[in-house]
């Protein structure tokens, strides 16, 4: 969180709301302290999922939000 103003990058945090390994806590005070650096991250929780997706709608979810997060960061290679 003390290093949150440095990622200049654009950052995707997805984080499962029963999380074990990585609290979704944690993700919170990454979002708010990039956030309050001026650089907001994309955030989402998933409801009843813990370190990975096992929900169908939660997998769909975040395969489109990867899928528009890159469309939108990704830039094509100068020629």
């Amino acid at each position: 969180m003390h290093q949150a103003a440095r990622i200049n990058a654009p950052l995707l945090l997805p984080y499962g709301a029963e999380d074990l390994r990585v609290p979704k806590d944690h993700g919170r005070s990454l979002r708010d302290a990039m956030t309050k650096a001026g650089n907001a991250p994309e955030y989402v929780e998933y409801e009843n999922e813990g370190h990975g997706w096992q929900q169908m709608s939660a997998r769909l979810d975040f395969a489109k939000r990867v899928e528009t997060f890159l469309g939108k960061h990704l830039q094509p290679a100068a020629p």
